[in-house]
């Protein structure tokens, strides 16, 4: 995954054949990158997000409830405490609030894992109201939309209370 805040761009992923080595690269200008060092822990990450603006605040995210934390542009990395050993898919920042979606490892296969933190530190799970696994949650400045298997899609203004929208017929 790439995104690109604060005039640096950032990337992260990992080495399957590796042991699960995850990693974080860091750019200025999208061409020389520089790798940075992560809490030594056996994961691998998928997404990566910035808190938009001016702001030095990252998230990255992966599997085994994984989630980094950085707020100096991504130089630095902290790991953070979810309470889910669930799979982490995708991060993003809005209206003050990080919310982080995925699925559960330890529920019944397909169950949906939704995060909140506004202060990088703690991270609260809140209701999804839907047994389909989150795989990607956006923000447009006013809305929260999250994307998951069968096409469930939700809704919501504060990352904290969610809706079912209707579905659009794909399976």
């Amino acid at each position: 995954a790439v995104a690109y805040g604060n005039g640096i761009w950032a990337m992260t992923g990992g080495w399957k054949n590796q042991l699960n080595t995850s990693y974080v690269f860091t750019s200025a200008d999208g061409t020389t990158w520089t790798q940075r060092t992560l809490p030594s822990v056996n994961t691998y990450l998928y997404d990566i997000a910035h808190q938009g603006g001016s702001s030095s605040n990252w998230v990255t995210v992966g599997v085994s409830g994984h989630l980094f934390t950085s707020t100096d542009n991504a130089a630095s990395w902290t790991l953070r405490t979810t309470g889910t050993t669930a799979r982490l898919w995708s991060a993003a920042y809005g209206g003050g609030t990080w919310v982080v979606v995925g699925e559960s490892a330890s529920e019944a296969a397909g169950s949906a894992v939704i995060l909140t933190s506004t202060n990088l530190t703690t991270w609260t799970a809140r209701a999804s109201g839907t047994g389909c696994s989150l795989r990607k949650v956006v923000h447009d400045g006013a809305n929260f939309i999250a994307l998951g298997d069968r096409g469930v899609r939700l809704h919501s203004t504060d990352g904290i209370t969610w809706t079912a929208q209707p579905d659009l017929g794909t399976r």
